[in-house]
């Protein structure tokens, strides 16, 4: 099995002269053979920092979505080309709104039609269920994620309609994981159906294989103190060698996961890279 490169291309923080950092999410995974994008950022910074890191975005074999938010999909019409496929769950072209602190309403959808980015030569290819994708690279959707646990809630800040009367549960929300020779890399978006419940499924879909890496944004940002010791104690459970949060995992709930797991707990940023 050959190595793979991951590489974040897009996240919110950055200790990188020459990389710019968003609200948002992306990933590059690739080996000498296949190139995989998971999410695309916000702002298309993704392409200045593919560049100032000297990594190749053309040739892709296709871009995964996890979710239909505009932070991890706003970078997606710079990276399409002709055949290439995109995957993601039938609602990521919802329209969906939040509610924020202020009382400002914000439209938080994927910026771009399907039909825009149809014309452009993607072949788009949507589903509730877990696809497999690559051929040295074994990438893995978990599609949509079942919620069984009775702490891991969707924010009640999130709408499909402006006027604020119908919630949205994201359940367009999955994650990703990857097999390498160590284990599985797992890869979260923005963990909407719950960091615990996604890696509980993933167990379930990979009858309970070795995670070696759990990477990305926890949506523990806004988490109460019972939500936050709910998911550590949880996370106790399970056999991983490294966790890496990002993105909407916010200071306190990343500080609690490294404060827990110390050595475990490895400080990723954009313009990072691990080779597995």
């Amino acid at each position: 099995m050959q190595d793979i490169k991951i590489t974040i291309l897009s996240e919110n923080t950055t200790y990188k002269r020459g990389i710019l950092a968003e609200h948002g999410l992306s990933y590059l995974i690739e080996n000498k053979d296949e190139k995989y994008m998971f999410d695309t950022g916000q702002n298309g910074i993704i392409i200045n920092n593919a560049k100032f890191l000297g990594v190749s975005l053309t040739n892709l074999n296709a871009i995964i979505l996890s979710h239909g938010h505009y932070d991890h999909t706003g970078g997606l019409i710079d990276l399409i080309s002709e055949g290439l496929s995109v995957f993601g769950h039938p609602d990521i072209f919802v329209k969906r709104y939040s509610l924020h602190s202020d009382n400002t309403i914000h439209d938080i959808s994927i910026p771009f039609s399907r039909e825009l980015i149809e014309s452009r030569g993607a072949n788009i290819k949507l589903s509730r269920e877990q696809i497999e994708i690559g051929k040295e690279i074994k990438v893995f959707t978990t599609g949509e994620v079942p919620r069984t646990n009775d702490f891991e809630k969707v924010s009640d800040k999130f709408f499909k309609d402006k006027e604020l009367k119908e919630s949205d549960p994201i359940d367009d929300d999955q994650s990703l994981y990857v097999e390498t020779k160590k284990g599985l890399v797992v890869l979260l978006g923005c963990c909407h159906s719950g960091i615990i419940n996604s890696l509980n499924y993933i167990k379930k879909l990979t009858g309970n294989k070795k995670i070696h890496w759990i990477i990305g944004g926890t949506h523990l940002i806004s988490a109460n103190k019972n939500r936050l010791e709910k998911t550590i104690e949880s996370l106790r459970g399970f056999d991983f060698d490294f966790i890496s949060p990002l993105h909407c995992t916010g200071y306190v709930a990343k500080n609690t996961i490294m404060n827990e797991f110390k050595d475990r707990f490895i400080n990723l940023s954009c313009g990072d890279s691990i080779i597995v």
